[in-house]
């Protein structure tokens, strides 16, 4: 439940205040023109410890999807999906494709982000 997640969250991050050799990712990028590999290294979900610390199918389906070798595999929001940003269509369709043979169970969707916003015709 998304209570549950924030109740967690906030308990992990009292408990890191009392720590500061944590290491947190930049709040903000410092340019408009990252590439992918700066995106993928700033790329963080601090829901993602406490959910999967208490929900082992997340753990298992982040560890499954990072297998796969995406740009950036991640818990998204408070936990309702993972999410794995593939470079090309063709290896997107190869990990949708090797995650659901590994777990019939597990539904995967390959999408396309977007390139650029529609137009309202266009929805």
């Amino acid at each position: 439940k998304t209570g549950d997640a924030y109740g967690a969250l906030d308990r992990a991050r009292a408990a890191a205040s009392a720590s500061p050799s944590r290491e947190r990712p930049p709040a903000i990028f410092s340019a408009p023109s990252l590439g992918w590999d700066e995106i993928a290294r700033a790329a963080h979900n601090d829901f993602e410890p406490v959910v999967a610390a208490t929900h082992p199918e997340v753990r298992e389906a982040l560890a499954a999807l990072r297998a796969t070798s995406p740009l950036i595999a991640l818990l998204s929001g408070s936990g309702s999906a993972c999410f794995g940003l593939y470079g090309s269509d063709r290896d997107a369709r190869a990990a949708a494709d090797v995650l659901a043979r590994q777990s019939p169970m597990r539904r995967v969707h390959p999408v396309r982000t977007l390139a650029a916003w529609p137009e309202p015709a266009e929805l």
